[in-house]
């Protein structure tokens, strides 16, 4: 694979699932570094998801900017971080914890919080104030985006539908940037059977559903995550580049326009999709599902 070139070692580990066939479609952690021009993978581990690794699918940290240390109480202990996925179908959305971002999360026992007959909930984006947890989510079966809140990070309340799209599969995430101290939902947007990358953007993370979307110029890709390093913010979307799904990575001097591809874009070509870029303090993680099966991989440069 092109993206490891350079690399001085690469190992890989099986993946024990708890029930038969249970090593595909899971959660894989990349550590990451980058320059200007180049993003690329540094980990000296990968992270377990405790349990049946299967159908992990956009798992993402709980974050404003950056990933929260919430501190709530999950399975009778204080928690310092929570996450969210879904399976990739849309049938549950599922709470995980830790205590160190560089271990291993633990699937909540009463997962999944979110399920239904009638609505199929998919790709958790979930920002925390301080206060509430804000979730956004996509009911795949209706057609929209929507937003949930919590204050204990486990029962979610519908709030209100953000927008409609009928024109194919989305996703999105929210994000605040303390630039300019607003909050900005990525989201995709059909026009004429093409896929675009739009923004909202708003003061009030309750005032995204009448706030004004714009184009980012990104076509035929969908805006999974976002984080700002070194004077510039950084995205993370996904492609499928026939027969496999890819990890591309963009930069840019301003929030919601000008993209430029990273000259090693993209970073991840072995069916990995999904990817969830969040970062805390000095240090950024990828998360990504992995829809290869039977191995997680070390890449140490």
């Amino acid at each position: 694979m092109a993206w490891l070139t350079g690399y001085a070692h690469r190992k890989s580990i099986t993946i024990d699932g708890s029930t038969a066939g249970a090593q595909t479609n899971y959660q894989m952690l990349l550590k990451v570094h980058y320059d200007l021009d180049n993003f690329y993978g540094l980990s000296a581990e990968s992270v377990a998801i405790t349990g049946d690794p299967t159908e992990r699918h956009a798992l993402m940290p709980a974050h404003k900017t950056d990933i929260y240390e919430v501190n709530k109480t999950v399975d009778g202990s204080s928690r310092k971080y929570l996450a969210y996925d879904s399976d990739p179908n849309g049938t549950q959305i599922r709470l995980y914890y830790s205590d160190d971002l560089d271990g291993a999360w633990t699937g909540y026992s009463g997962n999944p919080i979110l399920t239904s007959a009638s609505q199929e909930y998919r790709c958790p984006s979930v920002a925390f104030d301080g206060t509430t947890f804000h979730m956004f989510l996509w009911d795949r079966l209706h057609d929209t985006f929507e937003r949930w809140t919590s204050t204990d990070g486990i029962s979610f309340t519908y709030q209100e539908t953000i927008l409609t799209e009928t024109g194919g599969d989305i996703n999105f995430c929210i994000w605040f940037n303390p630039n300019d101290n607003l909050w900005y939902l990525y989201h995709t947007k059909w026009v004429t059977g093409t896929k675009w990358a739009y923004v909202r953007k708003a003061a009030d993370i309750t005032a995204l559903a009448g706030a004004s979307e714009s184009s980012t110029g990104l076509s035929g890709m969908t805006i999974w995550s976002t984080i700002f390093r070194d004077g510039e913010y950084w995205f993370a979307g996904e492609l499928y580049d026939d027969p496999y799904w890819t990890v591309k990575i963009y930069h840019s001097a301003t929030p919601d326009s000008d993209l430029v591809e990273c000259d090693n874009s993209p970073v991840l070509t072995n069916d990995d999709a999904c990817p969830r870029l969040c970062s805390i303090g000095a240090s950024a993680y990828l998360y990504t599902a992995h829809r290869d099966s039977g191995e997680w991989y070390e890449e140490t440069r």
